[in-house]
């Protein structure tokens, strides 16, 4: 695994990604080397269930930002995942206004 990425970005399955965070040592906010969290791994990678998974867990920040100063739906949009920009718009702790 790359140190520059968080676990979930190489998880695909949620079934396993459900598991995995269900483990109490498993820091959902935790950011990797370059800033990056577990939810915007899974936008950048444009899995959309995945990002479902981790907005129900309220301890996901979805307004994190890497060092580069983008945020999930910065990277959703950037990106064009269309399905997860309708998804993270939907969640109400999403900061719409962020520059």
């Amino acid at each position: 695994m790359h140190a520059r990425h968080t676990s979930c970005c190489y998880c695909r399955n949620g079934k396993v990604m459900s598991k995995f965070l269900n483990d109490p040592q498993v820091s959902r906010g935790k950011k990797s080397a370059i800033s990056s969290t577990p939810l915007i791994d899974a936008t950048f990678g444009g899995h959309e269930g995945i990002v479902n998974i981790l907005l129900t867990d309220f301890r996901v920040n979805p307004n994190a930002f890497t060092d580069c100063g983008r945020t999930a739906i910065m990277w959703a949009v950037k990106c064009e995942h269309e399905a997860i920009v309708r998804i993270l718009l939907a969640d109400s702790r999403v900061d719409r206004n962020r520059p």
